[in-house]
């Protein structure tokens, strides 16, 4: 009678066990969902790579270069160039899910170069992802400055498919 009545309360104990481990991963999981949730500021950008540039500074900025390239391959594959935005304009890159983005193995950087008057390269990274290549990925400079050796003084943020940054 006793061994009875300890295996229900070891199996009692179980129950309770596993319905405390459900509950448990079931809160886990709501609370992941929440914190991967899109930020209301990026919901109305479409999927694929968006890059808005703000011209804040008083200067017109020329050939400003976003590419994209892999941590294997120095080699830079272009995006689009933006050829002229003159002080308090805003100029806005659109790209769809780009094939050669979405790599399963390959972790990708978006950069921004431009040059100094000096003509030195300046090579910027801008955002950088691990595959596979998010379904959005927004990215919104402020550029606040251009010294007078060209260098761009600038601010980013934006959303990378997971969080904001």
């Amino acid at each position: 009678m006793t061994i009875i009545v300890c295996l229900r309360e070891v199996e009692e104990i179980k129950n309770k066990i596993v319905l405390f481990s459900v509950l448990g991963l079931a809160l886990l999981l709501i609370l992941a969902l929440s914190f991967l949730q899109e930020p209301d500021e990026y919901k109305g950008y479409e999927e694929g790579i968006t890059i808005v540039v703000n011209n804040l500074s008083g200067s017109n900025i020329e050939s400003l270069n976003f590419s994209y390239g892999f941590a294997e391959d120095p080699h830079y594959k272009e995006i689009d160039i933006i050829e002229n935005l003159i002080p308090g304009d805003t100029s806005t890159i659109k790209i769809k899910k780009a094939k050669e983005l979405k790599s399963e193995t390959r972790d990708t950087s978006i950069y921004m170069n431009y040059k100094l008057l000096s003509d030195f390269e300046v090579n910027e990274n801008l955002i950088y992802f691990t595959p596979p290549q998010p379904d959005k990925i927004v990215v919104i400079i402020d550029i606040e400055q251009i010294d007078s050796d060209g260098n761009v003084k600038y601010n980013i943020k934006g959303f990378d498919g997971a969080r904001s940054f």
